[in-house]
Order: C-alpha cells, then sequence, then structure tokens
C-alpha cells in the first residue's frame, strides 16, 4: 500500500470533458458527474495494485468461501457478456471468469457482498481496519493531482490501459482489444503510484448510489444516505471491455450488491 497525502480537489467533469466524452451509451451517465464541487480529503493508505486471484485464492482456501457466483439457485454463475446482454453462466466464477488468468491478475467475478466477507476476514486476521475506497477518495487518488480526463490527459491510447483499443477517446491512438484483464502491474502507474487506476477493471467502492452530487460530502467520506437504492453500489474505473470514455476519472456507474461480472473487482484502502 502506499499513503496518499491529504489535500483538496475538485470533483467531477468539466464542460469540455463532458463534450468530448459523450459517447453513445455514456452520454446518459454525462450528467451523473455533476455538479463539480470542491471537497479536501485526509490522507490514508491505499492499495497499489487491485485485490489479485491469488491473494482472494487465500481467503478462499482458509475459509472455504463459496462466493456469490459459486452458489447454487437460479441466478448462479458469473455474468458474461453475451453481445449487448449480460448473462449468469453457470461454469464462471472468479476460478474461471471466461478467459485465462494467472495469480497475478485482478479477482473478478466477485459481488460486493463477497468482497465484505474478504475484508471481515482479512481485518480479522490482521489486527487491522482494511476497508474499500469511498467515490470520492477513488476519484482523488485517480487523479493523482490532475484535472484532466486521465491522469496523463485528455487522450488514451491501449499502450497506456486496458480496454477496447479499437474504440477512440478525443483523437487518442486505436489498437488491440486484448478482451480479458492483464496482470495488476500493467502499465505505468500514477503519481501516486498506483497501477491501473483507468481501465483493466471496475472497483468496488463503499457508497451506495447517488444519480447526481447535490449534498454530497466535502470530507472524502462515504456517501450513504439519501441512495437512490440501498442495493446499488457504486464501481469506478472502466474495465477491459468498455469504450475509453468509461475509463475517465470522473466516470462514474453502479450496480447490485449481489452482481458479480468478470470486469469488476476490488482495491483496498486502510485510515493510517
Amino acid at each position: 500500500m502506499v499513503i496518499v497525502p491529504a489535500g483538496g480537489f475538485t470533483m467531477g467533469s468539466d464542460s469540455f470533458e463532458q463534450a468530448i466524452a459523450n459517447y453513445g451509451k455514456n452520454g446518459q451517465w454525462i450528467a451523473r458527474e455533476n455538479p463539480r464541487h470542491n471537497l479536501v480529503v485526509s490522507s490514508f493508505l491505499v492499495g497499489r495494485f487491485a485485490i489479485t486471484v491469488g491473494e482472494f485464492s487465500e481467503f478462499v482456501r482458509k475459509t472455504n468461501f463459496i462466493t456469490d457466483a459459486e452458489r447454487n439457485g437460479v441466478d448462479a454463475g458469473c455474468m458474461i457478456k453475451d453481445g449487448a446482454q449480460w448473462k449468469a453462466i453457470d461454469s464462471k466464477n472468479w476460478r474461471n471468469p471466461g478467459f485465462v488468468q494467472g495469480s497475478n491478475h485482478p479477482v473478478v467475478c466477485v459481488s460486493w457482498n463477497d468482497v465484505a466477507e474478504y475484508i471481515k476476514w482479512l481485518n480479522f486476521l490482521s489486527g487491522r481496519k482494511y476497508r474499500l475506497l469511498s467515490e470520492s477518495e477513488r476519484e482523488y487518488v485517480t487523479r493523482s493531482g490532475t484535472q484532466t480526463a486521465f491522469w496523463w490527459g485528455n487522450t488514451i491510447s491501449p499502450e497506456q490501459a486496458n480496454y477496447d483499443g479499437t474504440q477512440s477517446f478525443n483523437g487518442g491512438a486505436k489498437g488491440v482489444f486484448r478482451q480479458n484483464s492483464t496482470p495488476v502491474d500493467s502499465f505505468s502507474p500514477n503519481y501516486y503510484g498506483l497501477y491501473n487506476v483507468h481501465g483493466n477493471i471496475y472497483e468496488w467502492l463503499a457508497d451506495c448510489w447517488h444519480e447526481v452530487y447535490i449534498n454530497a460530502p466535502a470530507d472524502g467520506s462515504p456517501w450513504n444516505t439519501g441512495c437512490v437504492n440501498d442495493q446499488q453500489m457504486v464501481q469506478r474505473g472502466g474495465a477491459w471491455n468498455e469504450h475509453p470514455s468509461f475509463l475517465r476519472a470522473a466516470g462514474r456507474v453502479w450496480n447490485l450488491k449481489s452482481n458479480r461480472r468478470n470486469i469488476a473487482g476490488f482495491r483496498l484502502a486502510r485510515d493510517l
């Protein structure tokens, strides 16, 4: 983990970024990055990487935990995208997400509920208090002192992150569409030393979903009052299958706590 310095930043996207990011299905999400607002975030610890398959497998080995995707039932299995639709496939889970992965790949096909159990176990084992990042903390560490769409600027190429490289953003170069996750230490770290803050996998966060930022906390804490639905939780970062517009620092989506897709995992934080 690395120490993230305390500081202030402006959360959300400006009119310039919203204009260049208004692509297809992402257009409906742009308004949810408003209103821009200033925050002050306290210093905390955050993982350089998303939690890996190897780390999660140790949890399962020691606890015999069964993830939501592995439980018997109508909706068993991991969600795999079939054309434009997401479908639960019984045979798919964190062990077999539909593509080859190693122990150093980010674990996917885990629900928010699964993640909560992992954190409970880790805290008991370590005597510490690990947690998910808040939504504002996630944007803060992603930006790492910048205000551009990505921490390196306003364009992106497949040499910088893992996403659908056949799609371009703001005139950036096109390239390979890998169609799977990559190891957690792929690509260059940002100014805080964090890897894959843009792309590879979405990361579950501590906040429930709000359509816009009206009345959002100004101190970096999780926002869990006045939710649209207490089962809808925020995800950030974009993923290996997404248009680059979804990878932006300001980009935000949600999913149900019970949902498990092969494009979503998690990263941990800890208070100092």
